[in-house]
């Protein structure tokens, strides 16, 4: 299988790239922001501040997770729980994204 990505600007690249390699999270990989700025432009984000605000933004930007379905009546449940001194499982699939999850 081969991925057909759309083309992006070059200079484009370059100039986004080279705005987000300051970031603290390409410290170690610092060729990686080449990449990440292709898949940003591909995705609309297309200015330093945006592709900023996109990779580390802050608590007041991200959505709250009572917007999700079904939360209020998992955060309801938890509560009851605690309040019975219940026993509380959190159970996730063995792959990264599962544990991942689990420990969030």
């Amino acid at each position: 299988m081969r991925w057909n990505l759309r083309e992006v600007d070059p200079p484009a690249v370059r100039v986004l790239s080279e705005s987000i390699s300051s970031l603290d999270l390409f410290r170690k990989s610092p060729s990686a922001s080449a990449i990440i700025a292709k898949l940003l432009l591909l995705r609309g984000i297309d200015t330093p501040d945006a592709a900023a605000t996109f990779l580390s933004p802050a608590l007041d930007q991200l959505h709250s997770p009572l917007l999700m379905t079904g939360m209020k009546a998992a955060v309801d449940r938890i509560e009851a729980a605690i309040e019975r001194k219940e026993g509380i499982l959190v159970y996730g699939d063995y792959d990264v994204d599962g544990t991942t999850a689990i420990v969030i």
